[in-house]
């Protein structure tokens, strides 16, 4: 492993030791706060900053987001959770929904507001040279003053990968301010998001895993220096404005403030912007079923462009002892652009003209720029929320809105909940129950889309989505139970050919999940099971069962200033059909292939606290060899083979 790498844990180490700062006293405030925006971008909700080793061992962004994923082996590529309910909304652009994880919109950013200048550095690497992984993540944030906050993160994935043409980076800054008065608040992040994905096509031979003494660089694959751009630019400002409530007016009540001047006015600004590029300079590999632009060179470009405004006024808030409730309303505007590819009529070079914005991620001069076909569509709606409370044992809330006019004209989304909190100590439980209702319009590329080796003309009709969910949570006894029932309607899928289709007919799905917590001395146990039915496997193929099981031996050490964990962590998803996967499209499709699953991996792990510094050990994927090299959750792309990993996590405050 790289000497820098020792020499950088072993001087944070003695830097989380000199910047140890005590907790703020009773009387004080935090010496950190930290929140996301929630309601339409216009509510804080408050988030722990994670300072614990529990699951720190946990780096990668796909094993994060759920117990079982889709995934094509190496960090930065392409991921889906196979648990339905861990599965995000579209964002419209379905081409890059599959690297979100990596790749984060700025809504998605937390705010910060803290007494001293708060910095957090995480770096993980693993692997030999030539099939290196490094992780780094980088925040950085301050006050100005008591009322104004800046920061920045910066989060990069550099994985070469263990098969050919395997490797992924992909680079994410985020800017972030914050500025909050009495009458005023202001939330402002732009985040610059970049990815260069190298597209391997899976192994040519999934047989070629039994053969004894073969490296992973000795596996043939299906696709050679094929590459998969990204650039997305994601903005918002969210603004709080209450214009009448100002000192020393006469009409304040006995709690401080009038019924005018508790009214509030709401703007949130949204800019989105996606560029996509797809080059293979083989197209004639036989990968593809067709080539219905270039025979020689495959350069596929596809731009999406978002700006949404929202503009919102909340009624004055009622309170009366315990009892509160308020309500928000008003409009939402939605611009949409996009272009693609389309048969050419006429050839430009780029050493004869000015090149356009959506082909800056061309790299040879002489690449020829193609007709274009593009979308702009306008879409207005109607929008609201409202929520109450009675202390902190009931709370009810709701949310919904209706496009009344343009492209998604006749799409709605209803979304109601609420939540009880009983009891106290080991016997507090948290109960919370939402029901949702929801049409929505097929995203733009869906209906209509062209490119290389894809094309299609479609008129789907909107999907639509009903849920009853309910959860219930015991933290003292560390339990957790949830289930879910989903019933979809014109559901749109990739059918075995890569091509959208939409089944017409609606059909359920149940989700049962079960989380608990326990210790037995030092030994910690952490068990999670989740349970699917799908309705039709055919076109929605789910793993019936997904375990995710840690275990681990705690103790304290040097004086109690030090906290080491050696366990194991083992994850199983029992057999289904799987999912086969489309580079020049980004997206997973149906398969008949062969079935997937039914393969336990296990990872050892030891990791470390010292003060505000953690570092973890880890050896992945430490029992193969003792079963049949099976190891695929997608058809033909297999999971990486053993490696060796270690990272560290250091926060100061100065």
């Amino acid at each position: 492993m790289d000497s820098i790498f020792f020499r950088s844990l072993f001087i944070s180490f003695l830097i989380s030791g000199c910047c140890e700062l005590s907790a703020a006293g009773p009387d004080q405030p935090p010496i950190i706060y930290a929140w996301q925006l929630h309601d339409f971008y216009t509510e804080k909700d408050s988030v722990e900053i994670d300072t614990t080793i529990n699951a720190f061992q946990i780096n990668n962004p796909v094993l994060r987001q759920s117990i079982s994923s889709s995934f094509l082996g190496n960090v930065g590529l392409a991921a889906f959770p196979n648990i339905f309910g861990d599965r995000q909304e579209s964002s419209g652009f379905f081409f890059i929904d599959h690297f979100r994880i990596y790749l984060p919109r700025s809504p998605e950013i937390t705010f910060y507001n803290t007494r001293r200048p708060f910095s957090l550095i995480d770096f993980s690497t693993g692997g030999p040279r030539g099939k290196n992984e490094k992780i780094l993540n980088v925040l950085h944030t301050q006050n100005v003053n008591p009322d104004f906050n800046l920061g920045f993160r910066y989060f990069n994935i550099n994985s070469e990968g263990q098969y050919n043409f395997q490797q992924a980076v992909t680079n994410s800054i985020s800017f972030f301010s914050s500025y909050e008065l009495d009458n005023y608040q202001l939330h402002a992040g732009i985040n610059l998001n970049s990815g260069r994905i190298f597209e391997n096509g899976g192994l040519a031979d999934d047989s070629s895993l039994y053969r004894e003494g073969l490296e992973t660089e000795d596996h043939m694959v299906r696709l050679q220096n094929v590459r998969n751009g990204m650039k997305n630019t994601s903005a918002f400002v969210s603004q709080t404005w209450q214009p009448f409530l100002f000192s020393g007016n006469e009409t304040a009540n006995e709690q401080g403030t009038s019924w005018v001047q508790r009214f509030k006015l709401y703007h949130v600004l949204q800019f989105d912007q996606y560029i996509r590029t797809y080059q293979d300079d083989n197209p004639q590999s036989g990968f593809y079923t067709e080539n219905l632009q270039d025979n020689a060179r495959t350069f596929d470009s596809l731009h999406y462009r978002t700006i949404t405004n929202k503009l919102m006024v909340q009624l004055p808030e009622f309170s009366r002892g315990s009892v509160n409730f308020a309500a928000k309303g008003g409009i939402k505007n939605e611009l949409l652009k996009g272009s693609y590819n389309i048969r050419k009529d006429t050839v430009y070079h780029f050493s004869s003209i000015e090149v356009p914005l959506y082909y800056f991620l061309a790299e040879p001069d002489d690449y020829t720029i193609i007709d274009r076909e593009g979308h702009s569509h306008n879409s207005n709606a109607v929008i609201a929320s409202a929520r109450g409370n009675i202390g902190d044992v009931f709370g009810i809330w709701g949310k919904g809105s209706f496009f009344f006019h343009g492209y998604r004209q006749g799409e709605y989304d209803l979304h109601a909940g609420i939540r009880f909190d009983l009891l106290e100590g080991k016997n507090r439980s948290v109960l919370e129950a939402d029901i949702m209702q929801r049409e929505t319009t097929p995203p733009v590329f869906m209906n209509s889309f062209s490119s290389n080796h894809f094309q299609w003309q479609n008129d789907f009709s909107r999907q639509g989505e009903s849920r009853i969910r309910g959860v219930i949570e015991m933290p003292g006894r560390g339990l957790s139970a949830g289930m879910s029932f989903h019933l979809l309607n014109n559901y749109i899928y990739f059918d075995t050919t890569a091509n959208p289709r939409q089944f017409t007919n609606a059909f359920p799905v149940i989700n049962i999940s079960l989380g608990k917590d326990f210790r037995l001395w030092r030994f910690c146990f952490r068990n999670i099971v989740e349970y699917q039915v799908s309705g039709n496997q055919e076109i929605l193929p789910l793993p019936d069962l997904a375990v995710y099981s840690s275990t681990w031996f705690e103790q304290t050490l040097i004086r109690g200033i030090m906290n080491v964990q050696i366990g194991f962590d083992i994850y199983y998803t029992t057999m289904y059909r799987g999912y086969a996967y489309q580079p020049a499209i980004s997206q997973f499709y149906l398969q008949d292939e062969k079935s997937l699953g039914n393969y336990p991996y296990m990872d050892a792990f030891i990791n470390i606290k010292h003060k505000r510094a953690r570092v973890f050990f880890k050896a992945e994927h430490v029992n193969i060899g003792l079963l049949d090299p099976e190891y695929f959750t997608v058809l033909h792309y297999p999971r990486n083979e053993r490696v060796f990993k270690l990272g560290i996590s250091w926060s100061f405050y100065n």
